[in-house]
């Protein structure tokens, strides 16, 4: 078994859970205090959900080796109440960016646990939702519907000016055809797992899927203490599987899009029964079923006027019409 004094490092390449995993450490660690780069020795709250994720928690972000290497060096970190949740760098030259990530893992191992913490490729479209900004939020750990209405609005401002900063001044700005806009320009999502290959998986590291952490988190957590050869405080597992069973709500509600949307486009294009109520469409989902139904189908929806889709795909299936777009 592996012993080591140094904290751990938590890192993933993608957002897709860690900051949850990073509190749920301390939180069953018995920590009452955190240390924090910037803020020093912070409370470990006791539910860290924000109605988005998990970011009540504050955790030592570093991105890239010049912050990791910072970080890591500095010997006021080495506390038994400390972690690291590490970030790769995103730039226009992915190759670069992979690399840079892949030597932070090797120079984390050399001195610190670290825990490798890797997306689900089976769910692409678990990245369709942003999660990762939270609003400023100091006290209240939940977020009223308002407030996430009013944070999808903002992550569609900012989808619209990622992707389409260079039309917006031409495009019309109702609902129905910002929808067709992201339909028309709509690409199969797969998950940018290239990084994988720039990394040394020969380092001594623990290997972690999301998934474990999604669908079994306790005994996710056990392996990772037994790992860290460390013990769970006994008392503290009844409220963090209350927590858990909160933060892994909002985890399905992101993930059941993407179990159920080969569903749904089949269900519009053959007038099958398919309640959408429960999902909750956001503009961006509803631009993908529409892109689907253009590129798989040559079809598409008579949804002018229409700034929500229907609560059945049935009421879709009347709004076929076949595809005029090239």
């Amino acid at each position: 078994m592996r012993v080591m004094t140094n904290y751990p490092v938590f890192s993933s390449r993608h957002s897709i859970g860690l900051t949850f995993l990073s509190w749920s450490y301390h939180w069953l660690a018995g920590h009452e205090t955190f240390w924090n780069s910037k803020l020093g020795f912070c409370k470990i709250p006791h539910n860290p959900n924000t109605g988005i994720n998990a970011h009540f928690f504050r955790k030592n972000c570093c991105i890239g080796f010049q912050e990791w290497s910072n970080f890591l060096s500095n010997d006021q970190n080495n506390l038994e109440n400390c972690s690291m949740y590490g970030a790769g760098t995103y730039t226009d030259n992915l190759l670069e960016s992979n690399q840079d990530y892949a030597l932070c893992l090797k120079f984390a191992s050399k001195i610190n646990p670290l825990i490798f913490f890797v997306e689900s490729s089976s769910d692409p479209w678990y990245f369709l939702c942003k999660r990762h900004i939270h609003p400023d939020r100091t006290t209240n750990q939940n977020l009223s519907l308002e407030t996430l209405d009013l944070f999808q609005n903002s992550f569609l401002t900012d989808f619209l000016k990622t992707y389409f900063h260079d039309s917006l001044s031409k495009i019309d700005k109702n609902i129905w055809d910002l929808r067709e806009l992201i339909a028309l320009n709509f690409n199969y999502f797969k998950v940018d797992d290239t990084y994988l290959k720039e990394v040394d998986r020969t380092i001594d590291h623990l290997y972690v899927d999301s998934k474990e952490l999604w669908y079994n988190g306790e005994e996710c957590l056990r392996r990772i203490f037994k790992y860290l050869d460390k013990t769970i405080v006994d008392e503290r597992v009844p409220h963090w599987r209350d927590v858990y069973r909160e933060w892994q709500s909002i985890q399905i509600k992101i993930l059941q899009f993407n179990w159920y949307l080969p569903i749904i486009v089949d269900a519009v294009v053959n007038n099958y029964n398919f309640d959408l109520d429960f999902l909750n469409l956001t503009l961006v989902q509803e631009g993908v079923i529409q892109g689907h139904l253009i590129k798989d189908h040559n079809l598409n929806l008579k949804c002018y006027g229409f700034e929500k889709f229907p609560s059945n795909t049935r009421d879709l299936h009347l709004l076929l019409k076949k595809n005029i777009h090239v």
